[in-house]
């Protein structure tokens, strides 16, 4: 079926915005591939602030995995580790390795275990070049912590970044597709927060991504079985419900579009789904000694969800239209062309999947995520807003594709540019790390006079620092 574009643009207008197959050759496609990931990765990589708390440990995890089939980290002297702390508890005294606990008998991470365990090829390349988070008399060793979770996660990233720009392809032309995952890669989380360490965010979100690749090339196909393509979306849900328990969110919404629109699809699927669910309880029962973890069993208050959402939203210092001012214009995008949006089935997903998102995260008590950048808790929903944009993007009718014809446009482009600035500031910004180690963060988090991507433009109110 010829595209609307192409009967009303042609192929070589800068205003097309639907793809047409002759609009890039695949050997110009490859190039602005390598050249995006290669560029993300550098900027990435070279970006100063590096967020790294939660994850501390991970990769050591990895590390005892390979040594010794265990991510008990007994083996290890680890100076900061006091078994008298719980784990996971949120200490005021950064010295605390609260990461850790005696769980099981075992000195375990406390956090989920996907990101160890799918960090485990990239720990064992890492310490064939000599760098490991471990010295060789087995005592952790923080810098090879650091310097691997810090390559790791720009690389995953870069990687995203070409998964963004391989889905939009699927349906907008090589410009509007470079648009929408360099917009994705540097103005949103995945600069500021995911590409700066292996939060659980970073090979979520990295997961996530290939799941939308592969959910819309098979939209894109029609009404054709895919089975191998969603056993497949099936593995990798399981593996993000293994890495974030955020993951239930998503298995939840994908199970339902699977039932009502790819019914024919769900018998792989579901069987794909019951063997990594299977598995996950046998690791957790061994590991962990329980089938669902403590970290698994973090209480939701929903009688204070409404006000777990204004933070989350529009907090001046979590809020997430104030640090990705696009993603409202994505919704936007997509209410004003909802008539002509292709794949509606899709489109709904991706928003039920926003929304639950949004209500986990704004009904736990810790909406203010600790010392980080942003909106950090929403970092999960990136790739289904990136989904959202090339639905929107391809929905918009033909004459209306250029600045000139469509001031709309221009507005999302400056909203835009300012998301990029805003996560400019807390990948380059220093200063914006020094305001989250100033306390009490659930409280300043919410003062308009000091918001944290202002740290170190304008005076602030001076505030005690946490104390070490």
């Amino acid at each position: 079926m010829k595209s609307a574009s192409s009967s009303a643009t042609g192929p070589g207008d800068d205003a097309s915005i639907a793809r047409d197959p002759s609009a890039a050759n695949p050997r110009t496609v490859f190039i602005a591939q390598c050249a995006l990931a290669t560029v993300a990765f550098l900027i990435f990589f070279y970006s100063p602030v590096i967020w790294i708390s939660d994850s501390i440990y991970s990769m050591l995890t990895a590390q005892s995995i390979i040594e010794y089939g265990t991510p008990d980290l007994s083996a290890y002297t680890i100076p900061k580790f006091r078994p008298a702390i719980p784990a996971g508890m949120l200490a005021a005294d950064r010295d605390n390795a609260y990461q850790l606990g005696i769980i099981n008998g075992k000195v375990l991470y406390f956090y989920a275990h996907g990101t160890s365990i799918l960090s485990v090829p990239f720990v064992g390349a890492m310490k064939i070049f000599g760098v490991s988070p471990a010295t060789s008399d087995h005592v952790f060793y923080f810098g090879g912590e650091v310097l691997i979770q810090k390559l790791l996660a720009a690389a995953l990233m870069a990687i995203l970044a070409c998964i963004f720009f391989r889905t939009a392809l699927l349906m907008l032309n090589l410009r509007w597709s470079l648009v929408v995952a360099i917009g994705a890669a540097f103005g949103t989380q995945v600069w500021s927060t995911a590409s700066s360490s292996m939060w659980s965010h970073t090979w979520e979100i990295f997961l996530a991504g290939c799941v939308v690749y592969l959910m819309l090339r098979a939209e894109r196909r029609g009404q054709k079985r895919a089975p191998l393509s969603f056993a497949a979306v099936a593995v990798l849900l399981g593996l993000m419900f293994f890495v974030r328990p955020t993951g239930a969110v998503l298995i939840a919404c994908v199970t339902i579009y699977v039932l009502c629109a790819r019914r024919g699809d769900f018998i792989p699927y579901a069987i794909a789904g019951a063997v990594c669910l299977a598995l996950y309880a046998g690791y957790t029962k061994t590991v962990f000694g329980s089938v669902i973890p403590d970290y698994y069993r973090e209480p939701l208050a929903f009688s204070t969800l409404g006000i777990g959402l204004e933070r989350n939203l529009i907090s001046p210092s979590r809020g997430l239209f104030v640090y990705v001012p696009a993603a409202a214009f994505v919704l936007y995008l997509v209410a004003r062309h909802w008539k002509n949006l292709q794949h509606k089935p899709l489109a709904i997903m991706a928003l039920a999947t926003i929304g639950g998102l949004l209500i986990v995260v704004s009904s736990w008590w810790l909406w203010w995520a600790g010392i980080c950048y942003g909106p950090r808790l929403l970092t999960d929903a990136i790739p289904w807003f990136v989904l959202l944009a090339i639905l929107g993007c391809a929905a918009i009718p033909p004459e209306r594709r250029s600045l000139v014809s469509n001031p709309a446009l221009a507005i999302g482009a400056l909203l835009l540019a300012i998301s990029i600035a805003m996560n400019a500031r807390g990948a380059l910004a220093r200063e914006t790390a020094q305001w989250a180690l100033m306390g009490p963060i659930e409280v300043h988090a919410l003062e308009w006079s000091d918001p944290q991507f202002l740290a170190g433009l304008v005076p602030g109110h001076p505030r005690q620092a946490i104390p070490r």
